[in-house]
């Protein structure tokens, strides 16, 4: 078959500008044809789709370096190793999810001189501050790498994998928020700014204390947290109640008659024993 170009117009543009869209769809027929033609001239049918929300499924370091055995790797690692886990701690920040694993990509030279890819899968590190967590990730692909024995090697890289939610806030805020009464409702928009200020500042620190990878993950406060939490709002309630019993006290001793003494106490209490029930009952289906 004639070739439509000559051999030193082998771009794109010669094509745009030597070939006709009749010449294109004779020779790769009419779906083809067009799409050559178009493409050279810049013109996608294609729609464009909205990518936003959409977060990568890995964040990757590589670095090339010249033919290095075991003893010559230290750096590499601890340089990928520093760089992937300083992206994974801006990307928990971000995006509020956590690895579970990581790719060890390594490249080495066989017998013949050539170059052969390989990789290993390992436990992304889960627990500590961030300088642990380095150096566990460091550790285990310098281990790997060791086990492996495939030297002298010239490329390496590590891919974060295996994305989790880890979301640090459960509904105990909501809960109190719509438990509150009106007479109580700047108690409850304290905490509900408190929550606010506690989703808003979460930041690296946070990452000491994430459970391993392995463990169970809830979306719980922790439960001393919810219980010092009831106790204040418990403590308010009873402040409360016990003004408002003495309120009614002071009022009914102006009045003649008891009756009435002994009714307004018996609301004061019931307000308390209400804040009470909800409370107790809480905890106890919890």
């Amino acid at each position: 078959q004639e070739a439509l170009l000559s051999e030193d117009e082998d771009k794109m543009g010669s094509i745009a500008r030597l070939l006709s869209l009749n010449e294109l769809v004779g020779v790769l027929g009419s779906d083809t044809g067009r799409r050559v033609f178009d493409v050279a001239r810049g013109i996608d049918h294609e729609p464009v789709e909205e990518t936003k929300g959409t977060l990568t499924k890995s964040i990757t370091a590589f670095k090339s370096f010249s033919a290095t055995d075991f003893d010559g790797l230290g750096r590499w690692i601890e340089l990928l190793g520093t760089d992937v886990e300083d992206r994974v701690e801006k990307d928990f920040v971000r995006n509020q999810r956590y690895p579970r694993s990581c790719t060890v990509h390594y490249y080495f030279l066989d017998s013949r001189n050539d170059r052969i890819g390989r990789s290993a899968r390992i436990q992304f590190p889960g627990v500590g501050d961030r300088r642990l967590r380095v150096n566990a990730l460091i550790s285990k692909v310098g281990e790997t790498l060791r086990k492996k024995n495939c030297f002298p090697i010239n490329r390496l890289g590590l891919a974060a994998i295996d994305f989790e939610e880890r979301t640090r806030h459960g509904a105990i805020d909501g809960f109190f928020a719509k438990q509150a009464s009106p007479a109580k409702s700047r108690e409850a928009g304290r905490g509900d700014e408190e929550g606010r200020a506690r989703q808003a500042t979460a930041s690296a620190s946070d990452l000491s204390s994430l459970p391993a990878p392995d463990s169970h993950i809830t979306d719980e406060v922790p439960h001393n947290s919810d219980l010092k939490y009831a106790e204040k709002l418990q403590a308010s309630y009873d402040k409360e109640a016990s003004l408002l019993s003495a309120l009614d006290r002071s009022r009914n001793r102006s009045k003649a008659g008891g009756g009435n003494s002994k009714k307004s106490g018996s609301s004061a209490n019931k307000r308390h024993s209400s804040g009470t029930n909800k409370i107790d009952s809480f905890f106890s289906k919890k």
